[in-house]
């Protein structure tokens, strides 16, 4: 796996245009990175969890997926009906038309009596952006869930709701989005506009 990033190099979140693109640009590619992706985002997946993801985790009839936790998230059985994330059914049935077979959700690309692993997550997400035009400082899977817990604050979700969501076992994790939203953007322009003004 290539060598992390620092942090401060790296774009903390992406906008739901950038998401939408994405998305639609995995789906060009193939139905597993357009799976992949649109669970990872829309549930915050960490790079690890894609991997222990099994298919008797999916149930399309009750519009549920179970999803195991990886560190500093709990497990929960997360809701896929149509109102609440529209669109993620269609996707996981058209992924699942073309299923290699075995039990893993997302299987590893060249061994699928395993889950895919988490350098091929960090490879596939970084083909995606590229082709997309996202920069390479964006270009880790793990932007997805910052993303979503920025979306969801941005459109009014409590710090509990986007806690619950992204199964957080604390809620400083929870606090850690605050500082990629929208609005965060907006009241820091509004603070540097009025520090310009004084010096002007």
């Amino acid at each position: 796996m290539k060598p992390r990033r620092k942090k401060r190099d790296l774009i903390g979140a992406l906008s739901l245009e950038e998401v939408r693109r994405l998305l639609k640009t995995a789906n060009d590619i193939r139905p597993f990175h357009h799976a992949l992706f649109s669970v990872g985002y829309h549930f915050g997946l960490r790079a690890g969890e894609y991997g222990l993801l099994r298919k008797d985790h999916l149930d399309l009839l009750r519009g549920e997926l179970f999803v195991p936790s990886e560190k500093g998230s709990h497990q929960r059985t997360q809701e896929l009906r149509e109102s609440l994330v529209p669109g993620i059914q269609a996707t996981l049935r058209k992924w699942l038309e073309v299923h290699p077979g075995g039990v893993w959700l997302f299987p590893g690309l060249r061994n699928t009596a395993v889950g895919v692993s988490r350098q091929s997550v960090y490879r596939m997400f970084a083909e995606v952006c590229m082709k997309t035009g996202i920069p390479k400082r964006a270009a880790y899977p793990h932007i997805l869930k910052n993303s979503v817990g920025s979306h969801l604050f941005d459109a009014g979700a409590s710090h509990t709701g986007v806690q619950d969501w992204l199964r957080h076992q604390s809620i400083q994790s929870t606090w850690h989005y605050l500082k990629f939203t929208e609005a965060a953007k907006h009241e820091r322009d509004e603070v540097m506009a009025k520090i310009g003004r004084k010096i002007e």
